[in-house]
């Protein structure tokens, strides 16, 4: 209209009254958006493999398992996760792929969740009807195929840009200073749990043990988490701040890159609300075989699972038991967790798919439940490439006699 121009049929768009909004992340700014989007008439689907089912129930959004089911139902795809290692790509040409005819998709979360080069591809077959781009895998863009297609709108990540956010960050950082300094209240403390020095240094190893603990327990999730009870064995957890102290870095390690705030002694509890995820501590006395150990115990929307771990010496983290089966594995680095029939040969043709892909075991520890019955293998690994450890779990897979195998970080 500036130059002149009154072309009404180069703007015809579409409403939102009674389209799907599906919200990838349901943590506090994807709840909010959620908030405004039902505001407008848009029905709310969410994905979050931490989120619990009841939580969801309360905030009246349906919740679904898979992203591909979401991008199918969906209208608009929003995008409100923090960018990890598991969230690169997260929206890829297998998501796309599966797509409603017309999507729309919006990232102003951080580049690189969503594939630029599949999302271009989807757009310029027609799947995907267009995209809100505030951020970038690289910024400023070199590559500009995105920025200067028609069908894109795009802003230099302007997320926080607003005259008000700059005046609320800059108020909100002085009165967290002035609550210290005149109530003698801290809201975001890294380090608020007091240990005397000492009794600090014997727990260290098995706050680490349980940050691991947790990052395992994240790995083998199949469902939405409900609840986890961490359960404590030897004196040394008799005093409450020693469990709350080895329960906060459990939860850090479970929830890690999924919440966009660090986790620390202070918020992980609060975290783990948010989540709908209840935490439970259970003090069970003396252990049959280990003087202090920690067994952290998760039930999801697939079942309940539970891993055990202790030290070895002064700083030897390790894995002790799976579910009902009991080993003495060294927790860390690369490892393959897999259960097999026991019979005869199963080692040797773990090995031989492991040697296929030119991994070599450093160390492995072996338990079954009966003869005969079902045996589980614990194998750590030389420092493989991460991209490598999937083919090799869907190898084993292939195996007969395998009947399960998972690929996972330590640490």
């Amino acid at each position: 209209m500036k130059s002149g121009e009154w072309d009404r049929g180069r703007f015809v768009g579409v409403e939102l009254q009674g389209k799907t909004l599906g919200v990838i992340g349901f943590g506090k700014i994807g709840r909010h958006v959620a908030h405004m989007g039902s505001g407008l008439g848009l029905e709310i689907l969410a994905f979050d493999p931490f989120l619990a089912p009841h939580m969801a129930e309360e905030l009246g959004v349906e919740l679904v398992a898979d992203l591909g089911d979401l991008a199918s139902r969906c209208d608009y795809l929003t995008v409100h996760v923090p960018k990890t290692e598991g969230t690169s790509a997260l929206i890829g040409a297998d998501v796309l792929s599966r797509a409603r005819e017309g999507l729309r998709v919006i990232n102003c979360a951080r580049g690189g969740i969503v594939d630029e080069a599949a999302l271009l591809e989807a757009i310029e077959s027609g799947r995907v009807a267009g995209a809100a781009l505030d951020v970038f895998e690289e910024e400023p863009p070199t590559n500009r195929e995105l920025v200067d297609h028609p069908a894109v709108v795009v802003t230099p990540h302007l997320g926080a840009s607003t005259r008000e956010a700059q005046v609320n960050v800059a108020v909100s950082a002085a009165q967290l200073v002035v609550d210290y300094l005149q109530h003698g209240k801290l809201h975001s403390p890294v380090n608020a749990v007091f240990l005397e020095p000492d009794l600090r240094e014997r727990l260290d190893p098995y706050g680490e043990l349980g940050r691991r603990l947790g990052c395992l327990h994240a790995q083998f999730l199949e469902g939405n988490p409900k609840r986890i009870i961490v359960k404590y064995f030897g004196d040394i957890f008799d005093e409450p701040q020693s469990r709350n102290f080895v329960t906060a870095k459990v939860l850090a390690g479970f929830l890690g890159d999924r919440c966009s705030q660090p986790v620390n002694q202070v918020n992980a509890r609060s975290l783990a609300r948010d989540q709908g995820l209840a935490v439970e501590e259970a003090s069970e006395g003396r252990s049959r075989y280990f003087a202090n150990m920690i067994r952290v115990e998760l039930t999801d929307s697939s079942g309940e699972r539970n891993l055990g771990g202790s030290i070895r010496g002064r700083k030897g983290i390790r894995l002790v038991s799976l579910d009902n089966y009991h080993f003495d594995a060294v927790l860390e680095g690369q490892m393959v967790i897999s259960a097999n029939e026991d019979r005869p040969g199963m080692i040797g043709t773990i090995g031989q798919v492991l040697s296929s892909h030119e991994m070599n075991i450093s160390s492995m520890s072996l338990g079954r439940d009966r003869s005969g019955g079902t045996a589980l293998s614990v194998i750590n690994l030389d420092a493989p490439e991460i991209e490598k450890l999937a083919a090799v779990a869907e190898d084993l897979m292939q195996e007969e006699g395998i009947l399960w195998a998972r690929c996972l970080q330590a640490d």
